[in-house]
């Protein structure tokens, strides 16, 4: 991300709403940490139920208008990169070496 200079990372679409919201947030602070300017979940069920469990009044959170449907096909953006998370592998970092991790299936204690 770093390379572009400061952007912003959107996740959306199935991949993005399968996600929990402790998954949500460990991706956008990871996103901000790897240079993106700032990292967007779109609102859904998942923060609803986060919400209900976690704030005092909900009713001041969950507007209509928050949660009302986007079409986000008008938004213009610069690049979209497409993942497919079936493919990605779990990966263990290496306490001693930042830049060095390890596919979790071949790491060994």
């Amino acid at each position: 991300m770093g390379h572009h200079g400061a952007l912003d990372a959107e996740f959306l679409g199935p991949g993005a709403s399968s996600l929990t919201m402790d998954d949500r947030f460990t991706i956008a602070n990871m996103s901000v940490g790897c240079g993106a300017k700032s990292a967007i979940f779109y609102p859904d069920q998942a923060l609803v139920e986060y919400y209900r469990e976690f704030a005092k009044d909900v009713s001041k959170v969950l507007r209509d208008e928050f949660f009302s449907p986007r079409d986000l096909s008008t938004v213009s953006r610069e690049e979209t990169i497409t993942i497919d998370l079936s493919a990605l592998e779990p990966l263990v970092a290496n306490p001693t070496r930042r830049v060095m991790s390890f596919k979790s299936k071949t790491w060994k204690e």
